[in-house]
């Protein structure tokens, strides 16, 4: 019953997270992520949590070019709501540089140092990571 319910709510806040954050500000999306622990999710394992946010986010209708981003901050988000001390990573594509627009940057999510959810691609460079430190 529990997975049901995790399943239900992680599908609906994919949906009505894109009208919750602003991209361009990253301190408010790290704000709407940085959650405390949630005693309902206590105990649900982190691949269980990483699955249904992967399921949750297959077919984005906003946001579809920031896929990662939305992966990444709602299993951040679920991960810490489960009691989990998650690492929500950034990278830049060092060989898009040099053209022009904007530049194409990545995210992950880390549990233990180890990625759970995306990981980084060849190529990237390590920008920052929160919490944490910048590279």
């Amino acid at each position: 019953m529990k997975r049901a319910i995790l399943r239900a709510e992680l599908w609906a806040e994919a949906r009505r997270l894109p009208f919750r954050i602003d991209p361009e500000d990253l301190s408010l999306c790290h704000a709407y992520a940085d959650v405390g622990p949630v005693p309902r999710w206590a105990g649900v394992p982190a691949q269980t949590i990483a699955h249904w946010v992967r399921r949750a986010c297959r077919h984005p209708v906003l946001m579809r070019r920031q896929r990662c981003f939305r992966l990444g901050l709602l299993g951040f988000r679920y991960l810490r709501m489960a009691g989990q001390d998650p690492e929500l990573r950034y990278a830049l594509d060092a060989g898009a540089l040099p053209r022009s627009g904007p530049a194409r940057t990545h995210c992950w999510v880390c549990l233990d140092g180890v990625p759970i959810i995306g990981t980084k691609g060849p190529g990237m460079v390590d920008l920052m990571q929160f919490p944490g430190r910048c590279a």
